[in-house]
Parts: structure tokens; C-alpha cells; sequence
């Protein structure tokens, strides 16, 4: 989250590119993400979060960063922590400070988002664990974690 930059979200242009991950995708509605080794990731944005988006990019210049956090890594983890406890116990999740909660909960409401456009269910949870977790979709094992814990 420290170098996701303004540049990245793309909520206004269907921008085709192809990655090692992903294969050839649309690049609307996502938010570009470097992850280990360098490798580009394309995470989706749900229309519940759009909005959300929108407001951090607002005032800001396309180089800016979008979340104010600290250089220092430990202390930004700190911060992140502390608003990941805020959002869990908001929603009525277990708040123990980890993203592991938060994670889950944005899993299933992507994987029903999915389900409910029409898609199969095992092309709906693939997708979730691929395209918003960037693990490998055929990974049961994080299909039952992230999305029926």
C-alpha cells in the first residue's frame, strides 16, 4: 500500500494489457500492484468500493501516492494495523489487527458479486483467489479459507 500511486487505479479507461499472472486482461476498474519478484498484478476494484477510490484520488496529482502512510515500514504497518482493527470491528468481524479478517470478508462479498452477474461457481472463485488475491485460482485450499471460513 506505501507506493500504490493515484497512476495506478484506473477507473475510466478499459486499457488492455497482458501480464505472467493474469494473461491478457482489461485493465479498468483495477489498481496496479508490483508484487514479489517484480511481477505486475492487476487487483479488481468492486462497484461497492468505486466510490471509495474515487475519493482518494480526488485533489491529487496522477505521481501522488494515494494513502498517506509513512516510509518506514513498521510503522506503517502499525498504522495499518490500527485502521484494519477499525474496519473489522465496524463490520462485525473479529478484529484482531491482521488483514487476514478483512480479506476474507472482501472474498466473499466479490465471490457473490460474481455469482449473482451469473458466473459458475468454480469460475467465480478461481477468479476471486486469482484476480483478487493474486494466488493461483486452482488452490483449494484457499478457496476454503478466504471464501467459506
Amino acid at each position: 500500500l506505501i507506493n500504490i500511486r493515484v497512476e495506478d487505479i484506473n477507473l475510466d479507461k478499459h486499457i488492455y494489457t497482458t501480464t505472467v499472472k493474469d494473461g491478457k486482461i482489461d485493465t479498468y476498474s483495477t489498481v496496479h500492484i508490483i508484487g514479489k519478484g517484480g511481477k505486475d498484478s492487476y487487483r479488481v476494484i468492486l462497484p461497492e468500493y468505486r466510490a471509495f477510490f474515487e475519493e482518494l484520488k480526488q485533489g491529487k496529482n496522477p505521481t501522488d501516492r494515494l494513502f498517506d502512510l509513512p516510509k518506514d515500514t513498521k510503522a506503517t504497518r502499525q498504522i495499518m494495523s490500527n485502521e484494519i482493527r477499525k474496519i473489522t470491528k465496524e463490520l462485525g468481524l473479529e478484529a484482531s489487527g491482521k488483514n487476514h479478517e478483512f480479506r476474507k470478508y472482501h472474498c466473499q462479498i466479490a465471490l457473490q458479486h460474481y455469482l449473482d452477474k451469473g458466473w459458475s461457481r468454480e469460475k467465480a472463485e478461481s477468479f476471486v483467489i486469482q484476480r483478487h488475491l493474486s494466488h493461483s485460482g486452482e488452490r483449494k485450499d484457499l478457496k476454503q479459507i478466504y471464501l467459506y471460513s
